[in-house]
């Protein structure tokens, strides 16, 4: 009788374990973004990232790059933001996503812009002025002169100076026009 109750709590306990198993499976191959869902609200940033951008593979929606975007961000993890944002900024509806959703849209890539400088990427001064939508507070431009002025680069900062006196302001508002004056005053205390 032992045996008997023995074998039934594993085969018990073994359909259980393959039910889990085929039913992970499932959710992987057909609706990765489920798990996303399910790995971010209990905190595994990281996974989630990975299912959205499985997802977005998937489907191609941009939606999954935009959550796998916010996930990453979560994390905090300059890699997982660079590799995300990347993807959401690469998709061919991300000039249209931006025009629906600029601070949202702003807010990601100035943490993109962060991460890569962070990163020593190449080409990160030409990508953050390549993301402007204007000249709104809390933009690319104006994130990526903050992480400079802390680290005290003044390369960067020189750099970002030059492009700054090359952008056209003909159709700038008076709030864009004095975001710019004053991250310009910025850069020149850092760099005097």
């Amino acid at each position: 009788m032992k045996k008997l109750v023995i074998k039934v709590v594993l085969i018990t306990l073994a359909c259980i374990v393959a039910t889990v198993a085929a039913v992970y499976a499932l959710l992987f191959f057909a609706a990765p973004d489920a798990l996303a869902s399910v790995f971010g609200n209990a905190g595994g940033y990281e996974k989630a990232v990975g299912y959205e951008l499985k997802a977005y593979e998937n489907k191609g929606d941009i939606g999954f790059a935009v959550a796998a975007s916010d996930y990453a961000l979560k994390s905090g993890k300059d890699e997982l933001i660079i590799k995300a944002v990347g993807k959401f900024v690469a998709d061919d509806e991300y000039a249209e996503y931006s025009a629906n959703n600029r601070e949202h849209t702003m807010l990601l890539t100035s943490k993109y812009i962060v991460a890569k400088y962070a990163a020593n990427c190449d080409g990160v001064v030409d990508e953050a002025f390549s993301l402007l939508v204007g000249y709104d507070s809390h933009n690319q431009v104006e994130s990526l002169i903050v992480a400079a002025y802390e680290k005290g680069d003044k390369v960067t900062l020189t750099a970002i100076s030059a492009r700054l006196d090359e952008l056209d302001t003909t159709a700038f508002t008076e709030d864009q026009l004095t975001v710019l004056h004053n991250d310009k005053v910025i850069i020149q205390k850092a760099l005097n």
